[in-house]
């Protein structure tokens, strides 16, 4: 009877610790998908959606809650993922390697998963050379799927850039920004990177002047 009693005990303090990972305002059924799969290590997790690493396959997983359905994030290459951001509502970004150039660069791209569809967007193309250029920053995120963030970018110039698109005009499953608007560039960089509704503020780095652009 006492070892009935302990691993019931035991059971049940398995169960409190995966429900408290979770909030209990939010329906966390459909997590169990990504938290099933091998060696599942929680990466970020919301209301609306949970992120893990299967260890085995070193790949990156995504549920929405009320969903239950585990989708693999940037599937095409999941071995070269190297940051997965905080989901916001539906969506999630990361950011993936996906080889050299013949010059020695190492290109980046940053790829937008949609946990409901699987569908997956290869938002932006950038290199990265010697610790110097082609990094991406800020990326900043809404539950449209609209993005934005800053980088050296394509031109590999000695200026950042700001880009920011919506989903709705900008993504082409088969190429990478077809349509993000530059709005603002400088050598010393942005403060203050951050969404405000439905507009992107910042503050330019090398005047201090503070700006904003609306994301539609």
């Amino acid at each position: 009877m006492r070892s009935r009693t302990a691993a019931g005990l035991a059971v049940a303090a398995v169960t409190l610790a995966v429900c408290g990972a979770f909030p209990s305002n939010s329906s966390a059924g459909g997590a169990g998908a990504c938290l099933r799969l091998p060696q599942a290590r929680v990466i970020e997790n919301t209301d609306e959606a949970v992120i893990v690493r299967s260890r085995p396959r070193r790949a990156y997983y995504g549920c929405l809650k009320r969903q239950g359905r585990a989708i693999r994030i940037d599937r095409r290459s999941p071995q070269s993922v190297s940051l997965v951001y905080t989901p916001a509502g539906r969506f999630v970004v990361s950011t993936s390697y996906g080889g050299r150039t013949a010059d020695g660069r190492l290109r980046i791209w940053l790829i937008l998963t949609d946990l409901r569809s699987g569908a997956e967007y290869r938002v932006f193309k950038s290199y990265f050379l010697d610790d110097c250029c082609g990094s991406i920053f800020g990326v900043t995120l809404r539950d449209t799927g609209s993005i934005a963030f800053y980088s050296s970018g394509r031109s590999m110039d000695d200026k950042l850039h700001i880009y920011a698109c919506e989903l709705a005009t900008c993504y082409d499953s088969r190429r990478y920004g077809t349509r993000l608007r530059d709005l603002d560039q400088a050598q010393g960089g942005f403060r203050d990177f951050r969404l405000d509704g439905d507009a992107l503020r910042w503050t330019n780095g090398d005047d201090g002047q503070e700006k904003s652009a609306v994301l539609r």
